[in-house]
Order: structure tokens, then sequence, then C-alpha cells
């Protein structure tokens, strides 16, 4: 949910601003933050009634392209978080609900940020709603609360999606929707409930929940088909359910590669790439760490991205590194993108297609050498347990081998049911990074007519000691997809248990 703005304040002299024709002060204060091995930092904090100003910290200069911006401006953010809320209260209430009613009652309480509550009882029992503070903001202009809708380069209007002039009060917040208003589910006939950072709520129905920022919808659907398949032909066992969690089909072949595969092709090599990633495919499209197709197609989609975009937005090309976005274009082989501005020729989609080929197989040979067949997935896309504190950049390299973990092989990818993301952008010395960056830090599955019978990983271990023999040990399991016994009752743990860590205080 969308539940921060970006407010431009008109300012009258540098402790003064402007609001509705009235000059109002800002509420100035010091802050001091302490520094480890240094001396104290006084900040300086100045604040609107929208929040306080953060162009002080963070300058914003770009801002002043946009329409109506005054010549001397501030940037305020106004931000649910920075507002008192019962989210903590709220947390202790979803610890004791024993009922689907007691959820509620606490998602109501829930303030900041906005979440989805997925819940299943013991009674058999399946929900899901919406909690959070949601800003009801006011309709300023036609494209406002359409997120499929551009706006008008001279009214960005007031939901959200642009910074809003502070200095005329009818752009406000008009509030927060209540929680009865907001997305809720009890018991849907399907039997199933999925949330994946898809949209809760269709584009033409209210509430706003948020303008944009939600994910395409592959992975929700990709689950929901898979549960609604295994409900179809059987009981959904532990076993089944966790399956969910490993789904890897790449919704960007689904899109696309069809189109990658019958493209007319004239070097060899590049035929040969072509006829890995048609067999790759036809065989479902799986990113699993043996399989070639996914490193090609993952290849191809990044400089497929630079050879499309470049010549037009420059630096910013990332903005067209979409997976449906690319999917649409290649079907529509003539659109006026795929023409290179740059050259007098007119492009169409085979000419770009065929750049991201020949690119695609210069990154991949300078990465995994010349045999296409060696081009396995888990050769690129890897986890790097990397320790926060003793492991990240300007750490010595013996102190970084000695906390960081060997890279392990991972399947999946960005908007996979397995999300393994990596940095999609190709470098300046033309190769893509393929490790991964984030991804599922723990999978659990939960009979609830036996609880302690639960199973999960995290991706690490119980222990960020690396002399502990609990440190990264679950990293390999994880990886291999493989879950560990969970108890639950407070029997079962102590029947389970081998050892006990007590911290005491000292005497």
């Amino acid at each position: 949910g969308d539940h921060s703005d970006l407010v431009i304040e008109r300012n009258h002299g540098s402790q003064h601003y402007v609001r509705d024709g009235a000059c109002l002060a800002y509420e100035t204060r010091t802050e001091t933050i302490e520094v480890a091995g240094g001396e104290p930092v006084q900040l300086q904090v100045r604040e609107s009634i929208h929040g306080p100003i953060i162009s002080d910290t963070s300058p914003q200069e770009a801002l002043g392209e946009l329409p109506g911006v005054p010549d001397d401006y501030a940037v305020a953010l106004q931000w649910t978080a920075l507002m008192p809320g019962t989210t903590a209260q709220a947390i202790f209430e979803l610890n004791r609900a024993k009922n689907a009613e007691d959820i509620a009652a606490a998602g109501a309480l829930f303030t900041d940020p906005p979440q989805n509550i997925l819940f299943a009882t013991a009674s058999g029992d399946i929900g899901y709603q919406t909690p959070g503070w949601i800003p009801v903001r006011p309709i300023k202009a036609p494209a406002d609360g359409q997120a499929g809708v551009a706006h008008d380069a001279d009214n960005l209007g007031a939901d959200g999606r642009w910074p809003r002039p502070g200095w005329d009060s009818s752009y406000d917040w008009q509030g927060f929707y209540a929680p009865s208003d907001l997305p809720a589910t009890l018991n849907p006939p399907s039997g199933i409930i999925v949330t994946a950072n898809q949209p809760v709520t269709y584009a033409d129905r209210g509430p706003l929940i948020g303008a944009g920022s939600f994910a395409n919808g592959y992975r929700a659907q990709q689950i929901y088909d898979y549960l609604a398949s295994i409900t179809r032909t059987g009981s959904v066992t532990r076993e089944r359910a966790a399956a969910a969690m490993l789904l890897d089909r790449s919704p960007f072949a689904m899109e696309t590669a069809s189109a990658l595969s019958s493209v007319e092709l004239t070097d060899e090599r590049h035929r040969q790439m072509q006829q890995v990633l048609s067999s790759w495919y036809a065989d479902g499209g799986h990113n699993a760490v043996d399989q070639p197709g996914a490193t090609i197609m993952a290849a191809l989609f990044s400089h497929l991205a630079v050879a499309t975009f470049t010549y037009e937005l420059g630096d910013d090309y990332w903005v067209g590194i979409d997976q449906r976005l690319m999917g649409q274009l290649l079907a529509d082989p003539d659109h006026q993108w795929w023409d290179d501005r740059t050259t007098p020729e007119q492009e169409n989609a085979d000419d770009i297609v065929r750049r991201a080929y020949a690119a695609a197989d210069a990154d991949l040979t300078a990465q995994l050498g010349s045999d296409i067949a060696g081009w396995q997935w888990g050769k690129v896309h890897r986890e790097n347990s990397t320790h926060d504190l003793m492991g990240a950049e300007g750490v010595p390299g013996i102190v970084q081998n000695h906390f960081n973990g060997d890279p392990v092989p991972v399947g999946g990818g960005p908007d996979i049911p397995n999300a393994s993301s990596y940095n999609p952008l190709v470098g300046e010395d033309g190769h893509v990074d393929f490790s991964v960056y984030s991804g599922a830090s723990m999978r659990m599955v939960v009979d609830l007519s036996d609880s302690d019978s639960a199973d999960w990983i995290v991706s690490s271990g119980v222990s960020g000691h690396p002399w502990s023999p609990y440190y990264l040990n679950q990293t390999s399991p994880w990886a291999e997809g493989r879950l560990l016994p969970w108890r639950f009752s407070q029997q079962a743990v102590a029947q389970s248990t081998r050892h006990k860590l007590e911290l005491r205080p000292e005497q």
C-alpha cells in the first residue's frame, strides 16, 4: 500500500513556507547523532505540517523541473510511519488471536505499514485482509487513481505517483480508509488464497491502495494454478504444499520464448543458443540450476532491454526492464520502439533480437566459457552468504573469507514462486551479474491439524557466529529446496531439544 508522499513546500525565506496564501513557520529542532569513535553530529531538522523536510539532507533539484514548482522550494515527506499508531498493540493481539474475528479486530489496530494478513485456523477457516492506514487522496487530475493511465505533463494530480503542491490544501490527504473498506475475504469458494505482491483490488474498483509498485501477478497466478490443480487431483499434503514454493517456471519464457525461438538467425553459435532455448521452452521453461536455457533466457532479457531502450532513454533504460512490457513489444514486431534512431535503417524486432543474441553470447562466453551446454543456471545464479558487518566491502579479504559462506547454486528467479532476484542491468563491462540479492529468507509449511509436524527452513542458520556449527548450516538445504522439522508446542520442543543457550546477566 502507498502510505507516503513527497510534498513540495513553497518557501518564504529559510524558516517559513506558504500554505493557502498564509505564511507559516517551519517547526525546527536539533537532533544529535552519536558516532562510534567520532564526535557527535548535530542535525538541524525543519518540519512542515506535512512532515520533515528531507531536501535539507538529500537535495531534490530534479523536482524543480515538475510543473508549477516555485524557484525556492523544499521537499517534505508525509508518511504514516511518522504518525503515532497502534501497530505494536495489533501485533500482541494477533499473537493472542483464536479465530477469524480476533484476526479482524487485531488487523483494525494495525496502522503502519500496510501489510497482507493471511491466516488459517485449526477449526478450518482461511482468510485474508489488508490492514494499515491507506490515505484517501483527492481526485485532482483525470488520471488520478487509474494505475494504467499516465498523468498529463501539466497536471500530475494527487494520487501519490508524483510530488504534490503543499501550498494548496486541496491536495492534502482526506483521512484514511476504514478497516472495513479495505480488501478482505473469509473462506472463499475456491478454498485458495494467494498473496505474492500482486494487486489486491481491481484497477477500476476502490479503494485506491496504490497507483503502482505491484508485481505483475506471475507468481500469484502460478501458485494459484498449482494449488487448484492439486486440490482437483487429491489431498493437499505438506509435501505437495511445500512444492508450491519451489515452482520455477519462467514467466518471461511464457511471454517471449516463442518469438525469440522463431527469429531467423545467421550466426551458427546463435542458432545453437536458439536451439537450446527452444528445447528448454518446450520442456516448460523451468529455471532449475542445471538448465542452460534459463541462463540464455535471462541474458537475452537483459541485453534485449539495453538494445531496445538505450537509444531512447540512455542510462535510464532500466525502466524498460519489465517482462510483460517486453512480451507486448515482441508481439508487435514493427513497433516504433524497435527502431534505433541512431542508424539510417528502420529496425524491427528481429533486428534488435539478433543484437541481443550477439551481446548475450559475448556475455555468457566471458563468464562461463564457449561451451553453450555448460551454461547451467546455477553456475551464475548463486547465493553469496555475506555477513552484514564483517563480510561487507572494505573489510580485508581474509576477514571476509572467514565470515562469508561459499556461493551455492540457486534455482528460480524474478517473478517466479521460487523467488530469487538478481540485478538485471548490464554492467559497464557488458556483463550481467546474476548473483542472488533477495529471495525467500524463510519457508514454512504447517498442517494445522498437527502443528508439531510443521516444516521450515531459513536461508542461513540460527547463529551469526562463524565458529558455531549453526552458522550457515541451513544454506545448502535451503538452496536445494529442502525443509527441516519445526516443532511448535512447548512439549514437542522440550522433547526434541538437544542444546540450550542461556543468556545470563552479568552478576
